[in-house]
């Protein structure tokens, strides 16, 4: 255990969240193959998104530890991806040159209704 992640932990246990994420960003970052570092990080983020991102890599790291994959289990499958800018411009353009703003607002919503 390299130096920022033991910062990061002693953060976390001292209730200070922000600097604890702030160390452990570095951490990962200096030593991708960090696994603590991955498995506190996850303790830290702000997203359930973040939270599996730093638990696959951990798992990927250590996958010797069973109960990370009944809490992967647990969160269900990972979110599909937002759509880019040009994927909504393309299915646009597809469906016809006739689209009004109601319709568009119907795409948006119907792709965020089948995506999560």
């Amino acid at each position: 255990m390299d130096d920022l992640t033991q910062q990061g932990i002693a953060a976390l246990q001292e209730g200070n969240r922000r600097e604890a994420r702030r160390l452990l960003d570095a951490a990962v970052q200096a030593r991708p193959d960090d696994a603590l570092a991955w498995r506190s990080l996850a303790d830290v983020v702000d997203s359930a998104v973040e939270r599996r991102v730093c638990l696959e890599r951990f798992l990927a790291l250590k996958s010797d530890d069973p109960n990370l994959r009944d809490e992967l289990d647990r969160m269900g499958p990972p979110p599909k991806p937002e759509p880019s800018p040009s994927q909504i411009l393309s299915a646009i353009k597809t469906a016809g040159a006739a689209q009004t703003e109601r319709q568009v607002g119907r795409f948006y919503w119907h792709w965020l209704h089948t995506t999560f």
